[in-house]
């Protein structure tokens, strides 16, 4: 397993619909390549894990570059590791404050509450894999 750090800004939009549906399309991209998991602990930044056997990171470089909006800046980088073991500190309960845990859980409710399916069929064919 890999994990991924991406932070983004979505620039120009008019309103909080337009946000929430660039939004969704960023996050339909992670969902499309078959993360195993993902969190976010803080607005605008991301950590999403992939098995790095079917996902690489060039893979999920390319397939970033090739099909985020024109409007969305994005910075992605691996997280590192050590020895073959993921450094977990970051990810340990006993450093994160309420309101970061609090994040994570209404994060978490938001991707329950996205329509995969719905996404797939408005974008499905137009991803560059």
């Amino acid at each position: 397993m890999r994990k991924y750090h991406l932070s983004y800004d979505i620039i120009d939009t008019k309103d909080s619909t337009q946000y929430k549906e660039d939004k969704e399309y960023l996050l339909y991209l992670l969902y499309s390549l078959g993360y195993n998991s993902i969190y976010s602990y803080a607005d605008s930044t991301i950590i999403v894990e992939y098995d790095e056997d079917k996902i690489t990171q060039t893979k999920l470089f390319d397939f970033l570059e090739n099909n985020v909006q024109h409007n969305v800046r994005y910075y992605i980088s691996l997280i590192s590791q050590i020895q073959d073991k993921p450094i977990d500190s970051f990810y340990n309960e006993k450093y994160f404050n309420f309101l970061q845990r609090e994040r994570n859980t209404e994060f978490q409710k938001e991707l329950i509450n996205i329509d995969w399916d719905y996404l797939k069929k408005l974008y499905g064919d137009s991803l560059e894999y």
